[in-house]
């Protein structure tokens, strides 16, 4: 029993050892890694407020495209979020991607 408790304690001491060789050796590597995160996730927030559509046009395109989606799909609710915004709310949606990508601001 003190065998197994043992190989289980070098277990941990290993994984231990493994994080910390993926630990950042500077403050500048760790904050050049956490604004690198935040730049792919501001992309991918891009996209998505980009693929928005107003409830008018996504009704349209929901009747042209008919029945031809599963139901049952995983993704069936994922693909209706965010397609039904009134005019008011895709104004806010498009100001809001200006100013995340910087439209506005001249670069």
């Amino acid at each position: 029993m003190a065998q197994n408790r043992l190989k289980e304690l070098v277990g941990i001491v290993w994984e231990a050892c493994s994080a910390l060789k993926k630990t950042p050796a500077t403050n500048v590597t760790a904050i050049g890694r956490a604004m690198t995160q935040l730049a792919v996730s501001m992309k991918d927030v891009l996209r998505e407020m980009n693929e928005l559509k107003p409830a008018y046009e996504s009704s349209v395109q929901d009747s042209a495209e008919g029945e031809s989606k599963s139901q049952d799909s995983d993704d069936s609710f994922a693909g209706d979020v965010g397609n039904d915004l009134s005019p008011e709310e895709m104004k806010i949606a498009r100001l809001i991607t200006d100013v995340v990508s910087c439209n506005t601001c001249g670069h």
